[in-house]
Order: C-alpha cells, then structure tokens, then sequence
C-alpha cells in the first residue's frame, strides 16, 4: 500500500471516531447520559459486524482497494451528514416516552 491509502484510512477512521465522541457528548447533553454509552456499543457492534461480513464475503478484499476505499469514504461521509441532520431534527425526548407512545411512532414523522 501506498502513503495515500494509509492517509485515507487514518483520515476515516479519524473522523468515525469524531462522529462517535460529537454523538456521546449529544446524547450525553440532549437525553440522559445513558444514551452515551449505547453509542460505544453499536459502535463496536459496528465494528464486529464489518469483521463479519468481510469474513463472510472475502472476495471485496480482492478487489481493487483504492476504488472500493473511494467510494466507502464516499458513503460514509453522506451518511454521516444525514445521520447528523437527523439527530438534531429528531423530536426525541426519554422522559416522556413511558406515557407518550407518539415518542416512539411519530418522533421521526415530525
């Protein structure tokens, strides 16, 4: 591998885990602090399940890497956006969510 790829990939994998200290420190502020160490888990979850998937389908290792990491970053970087868009818009709110079923079925409508 070249100087390149290394740089893309540390630059990736620099912003994911930005994404998940910014998504932390929301859930941390904006719900209870509860939410911030979901976000660890399906980060790592995240994680085992890519490991997974790689194991199950090798054949995208063999494949031209330089391409495939383009395009990746590609779509990560566009659902990053969409995915910070979304949880700032989401009405969400924990407390009410015991006596409020429109918490849970509209909260994404809205």
């Amino acid at each position: 591998m070249n100087i390149k790829k290394y740089v893309g990939i540390s630059l990736i994998s620099a912003s994911a885990l930005t994404l998940e200290v910014f998504f932390t420190r929301f859930f941390s502020v904006a719900q209870w602090h509860h939410f911030a160490f979901m976000v660890v888990s399906i980060a790592l979850l995240g994680y085992g399940a890519s490991g997974s998937f790689l194991m199950l389908i090798p054949s995208l290792l063999k494949k031209d890497s330089k391409s495939l990491l383009y395009y990746l970053s590609l779509v990560f970087s566009i659902t990053t956006l969409i995915s910070y868009t979304i949880a700032n818009h989401l009405p969400f709110d924990m407390a009410k969510i015991a006596w409020d079923t429109n918490q849970i079925i509209t909260g994404s409508i809205k």
